[in-house]
């Protein structure tokens, strides 16, 4: 058995040396801890030691966690919605705070039920099993098998910020395979987004933080979390009318931030100003049905919005520009390779509410054709009648002139007289019409559908200036100059101001990875760094030690992260002393995603 005194409480790694872990940098008896929650050393149940504090929410909080009679690194789930009880310093028990001692009786009891229906489906691959949940400190526990993982939003950023469909759709399509199992068991997530979703070494995705349904809707007894552009319009209404179409709504925001490299807007904004861009238009290479699907899945009406994740993997494989998938039913274990040319013959029939289903998907279809086709003509209508007059007017024009000069001395004050009556004509035109010289609004879109919109260039010189900004997603104009409606002439500049993202962002832990992938990993993140070399025989030369400032806390764009490495043999120390104050002087180009399957 591990002698617990010898582990890192902030990977559980065997301790080597003094000072900090040379594996994850953390300093054991020296990190200060959140009193609120467990503090680490620690010991649950006789047999588990508790860590860290990895993440906290309205709901419960997860530890670094190791089960002393297993030697194996566990997580420890513990439920602890701090607005509803307290701690007892001394003994570490939770008490409910008076007047809510029923609502976290209720919520201990959906708690865990939640952690039960867990632990029967631990079959499926895709989810972290249950090992054991238990009471203890008048709360509850809950213990999952340790999987070495990344969040999928660090994985994105790794891989230049978005990833091809092609590169994806292995793992994307297990996840809905997973999803779609977990529905089938009567559970609904609310709850996916980037940070929700692990991805192992192999590519494998993992969905975590199953949690009680108060978390996930806005307004409900305890501080909810919800993912801003993951979580779907009706978390927000705070009826909690949960359903398999709210996965779906955040499924399809993932795949939109995975192919488009951009978080979709909030669906809350949304409701107000639906300016969500189809992934095609923001990238030509996007299968048009993929984009489609997307767009469908992220409907703001439940009834419009694709029902189910089976319809969407069906409307995904719909395609022949994406081949084939393996996509998994409901016998767990057994691939089922869902060709998209010709269904299955011997498909087990739909039941009703199934074909209530797929009839209101085929309805919409059907909408959404003619609604084009509709468009399309009337497109066509207008081009015709335009065109009827423009002619019209090039030979009326030409009669009056002939006219004008047989009849009146002077020629040139009679086309004065026919221009000024044509311009108070379309001067009456344009009264019921748009100005073209009138700014338009901007904000809110993407700089490249503005620069890239030939009526814009043609009236209007556009600057644009890059700036960071918190509430608008990287590459959206967040205002402009001058403002909408300014009457401008003679092609005008007009002052676009377009985000870069939030300024703050949360460093990843690179701790153990190499030098030089760290220095990739910042440089794609916009942040300067200096490695620094240590004389330290625990360390291990071109690997990371630790950082400065430490893993998951925030550093603005212009902070310079410090990387602590061994240090090099002293027949090369000449040739790299340089090294040791190098930092990032420029940022690096966009490059093509090269994230494969096998990681």
């Amino acid at each position: 058995m591990t002698n617990k005194r010898d582990l890192c409480m902030g990977c559980m790694a065997l301790l080597d040396t003094e000072g900090p872990c040379s594996y994850c940098g953390y300093n054991n008896g020296c990190e200060p801890y959140n009193v609120d929650y467990l503090p680490p050393h620690t010991e649950l149940h006789g047999r588990y030691l508790v860590g860290k504090l990895i993440a906290c929410n309205g709901e419960s909080a997860c530890y670094m966690g190791y089960d002393l009679e297993e030697d194996v690194k566990v997580i420890l789930r513990e439920l602890a919605p701090l607005n509803l009880v307290s701690r007892n310093h001394s003994s570490l028990e939770l008490k409910p705070s008076k007047g809510n001692e029923t609502a976290f009786k209720h919520l201990a009891a959906d708690f865990e039920d939640l952690c039960s229906m867990l632990q029967g489906m631990e079959h499926i691959s895709g989810i972290l099993p249950i090992l054991e949940v238990f009471s203890e400190n008048e709360t509850i526990y809950a213990v999952f098998r340790y999987v070495n993982t990344l969040p999928l939003g660090t994985l994105i950023t790794r891989c230049g910020g978005e990833i091809l469909w092609a590169n994806c759709k292995k793992m994307y399509l297990q996840l809905l395979n997973t999803v779609s199992q977990v529905h089938k068991r009567g559970l609904i997530h609310a709850g996916i987004s980037p940070e929700t979703i692990l991805v192992d070494e192999k590519g494998n995705a993992y969905l975590s933080s199953f949690s009680v349904n108060a978390l996930r809707y806005a307004g409900s007894e305890i501080d909810s979390m919800l993912y801003e552009g993951y979580c779907a319009p009706e978390q927000y209404a705070g009826n909690a009318s949960f359903g398999e179409w709210t996965d779906v709504y955040a499924l399809s925001a993932i795949l939109y931030r995975m192919l488009t490299g951009t978080k979709p807007p909030d669906a809350k904004s949304r409701e107000q100003q639906d300016n969500l861009l189809p992934p095609s238009e923001l990238d030509p290479s996007i299968p048009q049905s993929i984009s489609d699907a997307i767009c469908d899945g992220l409907s703001l009406s439940i009834q419009e919005r694709t029902p189910a994740v089976d319809t969407l993997a069906a409307r995904l494989l719909d395609s022949v520009q994406t081949d084939t998938a393996v996509y998994q039913g409901e016998g767990l274990g057994q691939a089922a390779v869902k060709e998209t040319e010709e269904p299955e013959k011997d498909e087990a029939p739909l039941d009703k509410k199934q074909q209530r289903k797929q009839e209101k998907l085929e309805k919409k279809m059907a909408k959404r054709a003619l609604k084009r086709k509709k468009k399309r003509r009337a497109l066509r209508s207008f081009l015709v009648i335009l065109l009827v007059t423009l002619i019209t007017s090039v030979g009326l024009g030409g009669f009056v002139m002939f006219y004008l000069s047989q009849n009146y001395g002077s020629i040139q004050d009679s086309v004065a007289h026919f221009v000024s009556v044509g311009d108070a004509v379309s001067s009456d035109a344009a009264s019921s019409a748009s100005d073209p010289t009138s700014v338009p609004d901007f904000i809110g879109q993407y700089i490249d559908t503005a620069t890239s919109n030939k009526d814009y260039s043609a009236y209007f010189e556009l600057s644009i200036v890059h700036e960071y900004n918190d509430e608008y997603p990287t590459g959206v104009v967040f205002n402009q100059s001058p403002q909408e409606g300014t009457r401008m002439s003679n092609r005008g500049t007009v002052i676009l101001y377009v985000s870069k993202g939030s300024e703050t962002t949360k460093l990843p832990s690179l701790s153990g990875s190499t030098v030089d992938l760290a220095i990739q990993t910042l440089e794609s993140m916009e942040l300067s760094y200096k490695v620094i070399y240590v004389v330290n025989d625990s360390y291990t030369e071109g690997l990371v030690a630790y950082t400065s400032p430490a893993a998951d806390e925030l550093v603005k764009k212009n902070d310079e992260i410090l990387i602590f490495t061994k240090s090099i043999s002293e027949s090369s120390s000449s040739s790299s002393s340089s090294e040791e104050s190098m930092s990032a002087s420029s940022r690096p180009k966009r490059e093509e995603s090269r994230y494969q399957d096998d990681w």
